[in-house]
């Protein structure tokens, strides 16, 4: 975090995204370690959740996709980072608003209940079945908190050029207008954290012209890819 881009970010925010971006799973925070961050929970208000935001995140929840893991990692970047107080507002209200036993997972009960207070019993059942399918891969029946902010965001906001160009320079340390292995290796953690080739291979499937590097065109092709 030295760059000068990160002057303006709480100490809070760093330790959040850092304990969110530890590739092991054992070792990274659990969905209700961060639904309890000092940083997560500064950001909510109590607020009434309103149809028109809760409808969108509906929909988000239904078409968000991630598959490579260097989007993934850029994604986890852009909401930390980047999404405004009123956007983690919004969404914090509305998970605390389906969460409703706080143990900072979705289970299909409190999506269904939840979901029944902004539509009919029909198009909830319809629609939180739709949810289910699409992010709870692991088909352990409840969504964490991570994985819901993450999918319900709004996308085409946080994919905007400007904030695309912002954290493609935080990967560009050298500001030679590509991002190396190296550099790759310093953005996502401690260098034991991955390989070399675990390092290759994410380059790899963003990597078009196969110059070993990930040019700003390449990088802003695979997030758009999430639209």
């Amino acid at each position: 975090f030295n760059g000068v881009e990160w002057k303006a970010i709480s100490t809070e925010a760093k330790e959040f995204i850092k304990k969110m971006l530890i590739y092991d799973p054992a070792q990274r925070i659990s969905a209700e370690q961060a639904f309890n961050d000092p940083w997560i929970q500064k950001t909510a208000q109590s607020k009434t959740v309103s149809r028109p935001v809760a409808l969108q995140a509906l929909n988000n929840l239904k078409t968000f996709r991630a598959d490579r893991k260097m989007a993934q990692a850029t994604w986890v970047f852009l909401v930390s980072y980047m999404a405004t107080k009123e956007e983690k507002q919004e969404l914090m209200q509305i998970f605390k608003e389906f969460d409703s036993n706080g143990d900072g997972y979705l289970s299909r009960e409190e999506l269904l209940a939840g979901y029944k207070k902004i539509m009919n019993a029909a198009e909830a059942e319809e629609e939180v079945s739709k949810i289910m399918d699409a992010i709870d891969n692991n088909r352990s029946g409840a969504i964490d908190y991570s994985e819901f902010v993450m999918a319900t965001i709004n996308r085409k906001s946080m994919l905007s050029k400007q904030k695309l160009e912002q954290v493609f320079k935080m990967f560009d340390k050298d500001g030679n207008g590509s991002i190396s292995v190296s550099e790759l290796r310093e953005f996502l953690g401690s260098a034991n954290q991955f390989s070399d080739e675990q390092l290759n291979q994410i380059i790899q499937e963003v990597d078009q012209n196969g110059d070993g590097e990930i040019s700003f065109k390449e990088f802003k092709d695979m997030m758009l890819k999430m639209l």
